[in-house]
């Protein structure tokens, strides 16, 4: 949870159940809101009412509530956030009955509250609810239940009341029954973040020492308005730039933030991971063991008696990444370097971190592939300056020449 908060992943949703052996799995939603901070809270614990005011004193709201059974007892689960989603006034209640919640529903309507939660679970012979009610004068909401969801959809002839949430329970008679809640208040949603860079933003540019001095003033302009129209169109963060010339370094700078939270600057020394550009790493990898002659370049990867997997593991005696250190990036003159590791935890000292913003997609990075599993053809992490350090120190080397080849791609 601390690692999401720190690239601005709020937890919106929370919810536990019991895995069907007694033991409890938590289902989870998360949302970019620039800046969140939340706690857990397992009410009717004995902490609960000292956590809960902690919390409040703090400036945490409840911002979720759920229940669940657990070997027939009901556990309850609760997210705090600040900021606030909201500071109108709210109530929020566990334990109730589903007649008890409904009843409660009646009568904090009349007194201009709305739903924003309204879940309910099988705890036993009972169905039990928890829920949230906000004070928003002139909006409406309904608490619906009903064995056909579709029935219940098209009962609903308004277009702006729409189902914000949907649970289910089983009556006495094994009947499966829905809950739905229905309002003109969209509250389980944040909305979109804004920008982090916009038209009139600054946007922090650190160059190294004695780069600036390398260029002209058109040039240096030239390529700072560049990379910022770069960083503003796609909302990138932060990026390094690196130039050569000559196999001589003739430039360096990092725009942006490393930790937008903590507003960390990019260097031209912090690393990225490179995607891709991880291939010529390993192909300079692979054609050193040609040179060896522990490989031939005609050797069958397929097939009966082929090599594919990690040829380089399998020929050298030692990892991929411990081969690729020593024999690549040591003979280059890089020493703290490595394939990025999963996590924010484990990264690297001069990584930076990533952020769902800029993709316009809405996944998490970090949960895509395992950088150590796509380590020979994407899991790299290096800076500029180290890149160009690579390419000039293996451009012209015999082995190496064979890249220039299009058979190599094929």
């Amino acid at each position: 949870m601390k690692e999401n908060e720190e690239v601005n992943l709020g937890l919106t949703q929370l919810c536990g159940q019991d895995n069907g052996k007694g033991e409890v799995t938590f289902s989870t939603y998360w949302e970019r809101i620039p800046g969140v901070s939340h706690k857990i809270w397992f009410p009717g614990t004995p902490e609960a009412d000292v956590q809960r005011r902690l919390m409040e004193r703090d400036g945490y709201r409840l911002t979720s509530l759920c229940g669940y059974s657990v070997k027939n007892r009901a556990q309850y689960v609760g997210v705090w956030m600040k900021p606030a989603p909201s500071k109108n006034p709210y109530e929020a209640y566990y334990g109730l009955s589903l007649t008890e919640c409904i009843a409660k529903d009646k009568y904090l309507t009349t007194k201009g509250y709305v739903a924003t939660q309204f879940r309910v679970f099988n705890n036993g012979h009972n169905v039990l609810c928890t829920a949230i009610w906000e004070y928003s004068p002139g909006k409406s909401h309904s608490v619906e239940v009903g064995e056909n969801l579709p029935r219940m959809y098209r009962r609903i002839q308004r277009t702006d009341i729409l189902p914000r949430q949907i649970s289910h329970f089983f009556d006495s008679e094994n009947t499966l029954k829905y809950v739905v809640l229905w309002s003109n208040v969209h509250t389980m949603r944040f909305p979109n973040p804004p920008e982090i860079w916009n038209d009139s933003t600054s946007i922090p540019v650190t160059y190294l020492k004695g780069a600036p001095e390398l260029l002209s003033d058109d040039q240096l302009n030239f390529i700072t308005k560049r990379v910022e129209h770069f960083m503003k169109d796609l909302d990138i963060p932060g990026l390094s730039v690196a130039i050569s010339k000559k196999e001589q370094l003739k430039f360096a700078a990092g725009f942006g933030y490393a930790n937008v939270r903590k507003k960390d600057p990019v260097t031209p020394h912090h690393q990225f991971r490179v995607g891709s550009v991880s291939k010529p790493i390993t192909a300079a990898a692979i054609l050193l063991l040609v040179d060896q002659g522990k490989v031939e370049l005609d050797d069958h990867v397929f097939g009966r008696n082929g090599m594919f997997g990690y040829i380089i593991e399998r020929k050298s005696g030692i990892s991929y990444e411990e081969f690729v250190k020593k024999y690549i990036w040591g003979e280059v003159g890089v020493s703290e370097i490595q394939v990025a590791r999963p996590s924010l935890t484990e990264r690297a000292r001069r990584e930076v971190l990533y952020y769902m913003s800029g993709n316009k997609v809405g996944f998490n990075p970090y949960e895509m592939l395992s950088p150590n599993r796509i380590g020979p053809w994407g899991g790299w992490i290096a800076s500029p300056i180290e890149l160009l350090q690579f390419m000039a120190h293996f451009d012209g080397k015999k082995y190496f020449s064979y890249i220039n080849k299009p058979s190599f791609f094929l």
